[in-house]
């Protein structure tokens, strides 16, 4: 139950493990991801851009086999953002000492620069190193943060984070009906999930 696993398809009769043992990694499986509330998707290409970066950044830096004490250090951090970071005072630990989630952030905002500038040249855009911006941004100034604006306008609209939540899923399905698949994409998807039952059923 790591927070980032190496998987591969299993086939019929196949443990995770073996199909890994046996093929390799087919693609990474990245965990404890919060679902953009503000975004009708979830996820918005912004915050796929910044993935991008961070897990090709995390491929080719080096990376040194992890001891017991970096571990328990990785755990503490792990609750202490969970429970506590919108704390401006929160601090995380590592070898040499505690920083502040900022001074860490923009510090790790900085090596991934080289990295996201070479994603933009090969795709031909500007979309990593823009991400990247955004993010900084989001560390100096924590009111945009997500659960900044949500708590943000739950006082303005004096309304439970439940009525909050339940305003923008109506808006975003209220987008959805408003802005339907065109017919070609319709035709699509209908062909996709009907493949996809027969060759369940072949199974």
């Amino acid at each position: 139950y790591s927070t980032i696993r190496p998987k591969r398809t299993a086939r019929s009769g196949e443990t995770a493990l073996s199909a890994l043992d046996q093929r390799g990694v087919e693609y990474i499986e990245v965990r404890c991801l919060d679902i953009d509330p503000y975004s009708p998707l979830g996820i918005n290409e912004e915050q796929i851009n910044l993935l991008d970066t961070f897990l090709l950044f995390c491929l080719l830096k080096e990376s040194p086999k992890t001891d017991c004490d970096e571990y328990k250090r990785m755990q503490v951090n792990q609750e202490r953002t969970v429970y506590r970071g919108r704390d401006p005072e929160m601090r995380l630990q590592t070898a040499d000492g505690e920083r502040s989630i900022k001074d860490w952030g923009s510090e790790l905002m900085q090596e991934m620069q080289p990295i996201a500038e070479l994603l933009d040249q090969a795709y031909k855009i500007e979309g990593h190193s823009q991400a990247l911006i955004q993010q900084q941004k989001v560390l100096d100034d924590s009111s945009l943060t997500p659960s900044a604006k949500i708590l943000a306008a739950m006082k303005e609209e004096n309304i439970t984070f439940y009525r909050h939540a339940m305003n923008m899923a109506e808006s975003h399905h209220q987008g959805f009906i408003n802005n339907p698949l065109s017919g070609n994409d319709q035709d699509r998807y209908e062909t996709l999930a009907s493949n996809s039952l027969t060759e369940q059923k072949k199974i």
